[in-house]
Formats: C-alpha cells, structure tokens, sequence
C-alpha cells in the first residue's frame, strides 16, 4: 500500500497533500457546510454517500423536502475537480489571471478548482489547449487522478485486475487496487477493474471514502483452468458469444454436432470454446465430448472456383480452393453468411451462398415438379389449384413457384404470400436478390421478371435452362404464347434483359434459418 495516503483521515487530506507539495504540514479548515442527502439510504454505498455529505464536498441537488444525491449520475471533468478541491480542503491556491483553457474562462464557475487540479497534475488538460469540463471522466481516469492527488506510487507484484493492462493509465489502476478503492467485477478472467467504464457520483464517493478509511488492500483472483478437450453441440444451434452471459454479442454460430474445442475456462454454467478459429462461450449443457453419429451435411459449389479461407471474411488468406462438382461437408459452423466448411482435406471458411447443401436442396427435384404442372390452364382467370392451395385468389405466379417447392419438399427455398410485391419485400429484406443475374442463373433457380418500362418486377418463373440471351422458365399465370389468351403453366423464353433479379432458393432457406 501507498504510505503517502495511509496516514490520511477525512478532512486531513489537504494537509497531506500540503506536506506532500510544500513540506509544510497545515490542517485546512472543512471545505463546507455538512450536507445530509434525502436518497442517501437508496445507494449500495449509503455509508459512502452519507460521509461525503458530512464534509461537504458536494452540496446535492436541490428536491422537495432537502438535497438529493443523485448516485446514479455520471461525473464530468469539471465536477471531479471541484470534488477534488474540496477533498483537499479547498487548500490556498491564486488562480492564474489568464486562462489555463480556452474553455474555462479566468473567474468562471469552478474555474479555480480546474485551475487547480491542473496546477498539481492531478486532472490533465487536452493538447488543443481546453480542458472539455463537461466530457465524463472514466474509471481509469479516476484512478490517475486520485493516485496523482495523492503522490500514490504504483504498487510492486502481480497485477490485481485481469484488465489493467487495458487501462490508459494500468499503474494508477493496480494503485486504485492497492488502496482498497475499487472490488471491481469478478468474472471468469479473475478481478475486474473496467477502466473505461463512466465514473458515477457513487463510485467517486466510495472512492474517496475508501481513500480515507484505510480500506483493505484488493486482491486478485486466481481461475482454475482445467484441461482442453473436443466437443461437439448437441442442440440445433447453439451461439457462442464473446462473454458468459445471455445479452453478450454473439461471434459464432454451431449447428448441432459442430465441432470445437473447449479451452478450459468454465464460469456460472458456461465454458469458453473455440470453433474454425474463433473463440466464445457456449452454455455448458449444450455440449459434449462425445463424437455424434448423425449423418453429416454435404455440399456442393455453385461457382467453377471458389476460394475457401482462414477466417469468415474476404481479409482472410487462401487455405484452399475448389469448383463446380467438389463436394465438401459442412461443420455446422457458422459466422454472419459464411461457413466452416472440410474440402480437399482441409478446413476453411467461404460464402455459404456459393455452396448447395446437397442432402435438402434438390433442383432436379424441384423441376421435376414443375415441368409435372406444364400445360395446366386456369379454369377461371385466378381461380385455380395454386390459390385454392393458398386459399386467397389474386395474380398467381409467385404462388405457382411456391406450390412447385412445396410439393418437391423444399418450401422454406420460396417465400409463401397472396400478394406478389410482399412476396418480393421477402426477398428484398432477406438480402438474396441478384440484380446482375447475367451468368449467375442457375437451374431451379427463381427469376423475377421486369419488362419495359422497366419500372420493377412484375413476374416470376423458375429456371429452366438458359439459352445465349434467353432464359427459359417455368411459369405460371401466363398465356401459351400461341395467341390463345387462357392463363396457365408453360415453358416460355424470355430475354435475359428483361430478368430483373435471381435469387438461390438455398440463400432464402438459409437466411430463414433453415
């Protein structure tokens, strides 16, 4: 512990620091008037809060019936320094007759407490020449600020905090745990300090209450870290997230029986793993160290070369590469819209709109279906089979092409609506359109068709095959193109200038969560 501080009691402070600076040991008079806070009893820190109001260092805010604390509030540079001011008994100081900062002018509110904590090095101004009094101050800030206050020196050892290395400012931080000033979190690293963290009323009261009451030394935290294993996710999808808590951000996604590896970090039923390189935690009941043996799923690529990565993003080197006909198996590992993926004996990362999951998305099978409906005419306009299915009877040929995926067995590849410009906004908010769908078109893949004036999409089929600069498809609710003007199923080709957009049926299911 810091000796410079450890012989302070209260109102002694400024005397301290008086010696510390001058050599000159004077007691300086109480700061101001005792405060007694309404809400005081309201705070964890009541006994903090209430000591604070005792010396005056904060006057409250006023409120019907007295002066309220106000715990909860966030701490500005320009408070700190008045509470510091005071702390230190408001000790004999002649502000500069010009202004230190630009924006705090000579004789302003609280101008001599920031001229103050400036003159000590205690509150540090910016390089622009202001001091910025109304920014928050940071948990890391506080701790430079105190240590400075009080001539504190940086402790000798292991570090107490788990993050203190993060810190602007780590000696200060691990001086706040030598002084007993901060418990911080305890979390699965061991002790938190969280430097950046906003400094509130409250924790500058207990803080300083600390600083004045001979507060234990903190110590740290030590985790035991058990031994590393395989496991594999035994729900249907489990995310990992970057910290062990249900709100914390999610980094990685595992299918059930994704692979991965525990680290050996465990903490309140949870165990941190690391899966295609990235490292979150994982509920502890939805993981096992026994391999399962359920059917893995293939899959197949879209493109004649694709590029498979170290990392879920395009910043990632090369591991391997593959074309059209490669098949591969999916992990089960997911990152946003890529996949962790086993091909040509390795096991890499790449776009999962690029791959066919071969063993549910069938394109053959949804042709088959559709060509089964060729020559099928509308007994009444949109009365049909395709509506009755839906059981709403408006233009149908985005209900044709979803009725096809249904009956082949894929009906999460197609959105299912009455009305076609839903059936679009579906499309459009799930991000699978193609708008440059020249070369990208594939078969069983689901066109949307724009004719002249080109002002959006009105139509839709599903590919065929494609022909130079056609397009053949399979429709619904269009004529035979003989002239006859009775609305049906047929084949028809269209120019692929007039193809709006493509979209991968496998890309909408995956998107969905299927």
């Amino acid at each position: 512990m810091a000796s410079s501080t450890r012989t302070w009691r209260a109102r002694i402070v400024g005397a301290a620091l008086a010696l510390a600076v001058t050599g000159t040991l004077a007691v300086p008079a109480a700061a101001a008037e005792p405060v007694t806070y309404v809400d005081a009893a309201d705070s964890g820190h009541a006994a903090a809060i209430t000591w604070i109001g005792a010396q005056g260092i904060f006057p409250g805010d006023p409120v019907d019936g007295g002066r309220a604390f106000h715990g909860g509030k966030a701490i500005t540079r320009a408070a700190m320094a008045s509470w510091l001011y005071r702390y230190a008994g408001e000790p004999a100081f002649d502000a500069p007759a010009t202004a230190t900062f630009s924006d705090v002018p000579a004789g302003s509110k609280g101008s001599v407490a920031i001229e103050w904590a400036a003159s000590r090095g205690i509150i540090d101004g910016y390089a622009d020449g202001t001091f910025r009094p109304s920014r928050g101050t940071t948990r890391d800030g506080l701790a430079y600020a105190l240590k400075r206050l009080t001539r504190g020196s940086v402790p000798t050892g292991s570090a107490v905090y788990a993050d203190s290395k993060d810190a602007r400012h780590p000696g200060a931080v691990e001086w706040a745990a030598s002084e007993g000033l901060a418990d911080g979190w305890l979390t699965w690293r061991g002790r938190e300090y969280r430097p950046s963290l906003a400094v509130t009323r409250q924790t500058l009261a207990l803080f300083l209450y600390r600083l004045s009451h001979d507060a234990a030394p903190i110590t740290a935290v030590k985790r035991t870290v058990e031994a590393q294993q395989k496991v594999w996710i035994t729900y249907s999808r489990v995310n990992l997230r970057k910290e062990p808590t249900w709100s914390s951000a999610v980094v990685v996604s595992g299918l059930k029986g994704a692979p991965g590896t525990y680290l050996g970090n465990a903490w309140n039923g949870w165990k941190r793993v690391k899966m295609g390189g990235i490292v979150g935690w994982s509920p502890a009941k939805y993981l096992t160290t026994t391999q399962p043996t359920a059917a893995k799923t293939k899959v197949g690529i879209k493109l004649s070369q694709l590029y498979f990565r170290s990392g879920p993003s395009n910043g990632y080197s090369v591991v391997t590469t593959a074309g059209r006909g490669t098949r591969g198996t999916f992990t089960g590992v997911i990152k946003g819209t890529w996949w962790l993926v086993d091909i040509n004996g390795k096991r890499a990362w790449t776009p999962a709109t690029h791959l066919n999951t071969v063993t549910t998305y069938n394109p053959a099978a949804i042709l088959k279906v559709a060509h089964g409906q060729v020559g099928y005419r509308s007994p009444n306009w949109n009365h049909n089979k395709y509506n009755d299915w839906l059981g709403e009877y408006r233009s149908w040929c985005h209900v044709y092409v979803a009725w096809v995926f249904d009956k082949a067995g894929f009906a999460q590849g197609v959105p299912k609506r009455s009305k076609f410009q839903e059936w679009v906004g579906l499309l459009r908010d799930a991000g699978v359109l193609d708008t440059t769908p020249r070369g990208n078109m594939q078969k069983g893949d689901v066109v949307l068709v724009d004719w002249y004036p080109y002002d959006g999409p009105t139509h839709t089929g599903i590919v065929d095959h494609v022909d130079g600069e056609y397009v053949w498809l399979v429709e619904g609710n269009t004529p035979d193109g003989s002239g006859d003007p009775t609305r049906g199923v047929f084949y028809r080709k269209r120019a692929i200038v007039d193809i709006y957009a493509v979209f991968d049926p496998d890309d909408y299911a995956r998107v969905n969560g299927f």
